[in-house]
């Protein structure tokens, strides 16, 4: 990469003196903006993050293994599907006005909708969208608010790179018509090229901080990993404690149940005792009338 950024200084250079160089340097600058596409692209579908391109009527164009993995199928199979099949009845309504908002206003619109997937207990998620090329499709991520708050910040940053793409190639066009303008102003040749050389040098400097965010980026999902680790972990000691409190529970309730038995066992014997007492005191006064009738 340093090599080739070295032969584009070389070349912006050699434009200054000579102008056949214009068109070998237009078609360096073509394969810069592919290559710069295919980077991204790369990561798009590397990314942890559910990512989707979305037609007006909800079909899906495009999809990264994230977002496959969510849907629970490949993506091969998704694309051309509506993304609302998998929506719930409740939250449809919800998603389709979703995405007639996003390509009315043009801007970042989101919703949340509950998700209804073969196999899974329904999940409400968060969609962001917003439209792209000329309004002819979306751009929509998607995440689990259960876990919101470990990844809300790692989707701003790779939904950022993203659409930091499409400048990318706005960026390269624009290089392009200033190039073909050089031609046609000599006078003005030296200036030109001096600009590209800036503009150049501005293109470098991003790819580099970019470079940096993308390892940035992978030190947040293996923290990222760790942390649902240990989630995973906290609540299976969750269910191991509830189920003992609920054996604790059930042996209560068979104490208590063996307490009430014996309370009433006891006023049971106090009864009989009671009803003994009265039964020896009759007798004893039977046998003292008895006494009294022999004497007499």
């Amino acid at each position: 990469m340093k090599a080739e950024k070295l032969i584009t200084l070389h070349q912006l250079q050699v434009l200054q003196i000579e102008l056949k160089a214009q068109n070998e340097e237009l078609q360096q600058l073509r394969v810069l903006a592919e290559l710069e596409s295919a980077k991204y692209l790369e990561l798009f579908h590397s990314s942890p993050t559910g990512y989707f391109s979305l037609s007006k009527d909800g079909s899906i164009l495009d999809i990264n293994m994230s977002g496959a993995d969510i849907l629970g199928k490949d993506q091969v199979k998704l694309k051309n599907n509506k993304f609302g099949f998998f929506v719930s009845v409740d939250s449809r309504g919800i998603f389709n006005s979703f995405i007639k908002r996003i390509f009315i206003s043009h801007e970042k619109e989101t919703c949340e909708v509950t998700l209804i997937i073969h196999g899974k207990i329904p999940f409400v998620v968060s969609l962001s969208g917003i439209a792209k090329s000329k309004g002819e499709y979306c751009f929509v991520t998607i995440i689990n608010l259960a876990d919101i708050d470990y990844v809300s910040q790692l989707s701003v940053e790779n939904q950022e790179l993203l659409f930091q793409n499409d400048e990318k190639a706005k960026h390269a066009t624009e290089l392009i018509t200033v190039n073909k303008e050089l031609l046609y102003q000599k006078d003005d040749k030296a200036k030109r090229a001096a600009e590209l050389i800036i503009a150049n040098k501005e293109l470098l400097y991003q790819k580099d901080e970019k470079a940096k965010r993308a390892a940035e980026l992978v030190i947040a999902n293996i923290e990222l990993i760790y942390q649902k680790d240990e989630k995973a972990k906290r609540a299976a000691e969750l269910i191991f404690a509830n189920k003992e409190l609920l054996n604790q529970n059930d042996e209560k309730i068979k104490r208590i149940a063996e307490l009430v038995f014996a309370k009433k066992e006891i006023l049971f014997q106090k009864g009989e005792n009671a009803k003994i007492a009265v039964e020896l005191d009759i007798a004893k006064k039977e046998l003292l009338y008895q006494k009294d009738e022999k004497i007499n």
